[in-house]
C-alpha cells in the first residue's frame, strides 16, 4: 500500500488494520481470557449441577478442572487462534497452573 495511502487510512481516517488471528505468534489477551472464563464457566456450572449450589469443593475437583480445561484447548485449537504450536504448550501450562492455583 502506498505510503501517501496509508496516512490516509491511518492517521486522516482513523482506520486501523484487521488482525489475522491465524497469524497470531500467541494467543491474545482477549481470547486467553475468554478461554479461561469458558473453562471455569463450565467446570462451575457442572459441579453446581451435580453437588447443588452450596456445595465445597473438594481435592478430587482437580481432576474434573483439567479435564475440562483440556477440552476447552482443544476446541480452542480448532478455532486457529492460538498461535504457533510451541507456544501454545507454554501458554497451556501457564494456563493450567493459574487454574490449579486459583481453585
Amino acid at each position: 500500500m502506498p505510503l501517501s495511502y496509508q496516512y490516509l487510512l491511518n492517521v486522516i481516517m482513523g482506520v486501523e488494520a484487521l488482525s489475522e488471528p491465524e497469524k497470531e505468534a500467541t494467543i491474545t489477551p482477549i481470547d486467553k481470557g475468554t478461554l479461561v472464563h469458558s473453562i471455569l464457566w463450565k467446570f462451575f456450572t457442572e459441579l453446581k449441577k451435580e453437588r447443588g449450589p452450596s456445595s465445597s469443593l473438594e481435592p478430587k475437583d482437580l481432576g474434573r478442572l483439567i479435564e475440562v480445561a483440556n477440552k476447552k484447548f482443544i476446541e480452542f485449537e480448532q478455532t486457529g487462534v492460538t498461535g504457533y504450536s510451541m507456544l501454545w504448550e507454554v501458554e497451556k501450562r501457564n494456563i493450567l497452573g493459574d487454574l490449579m492455583d486459583f481453585l
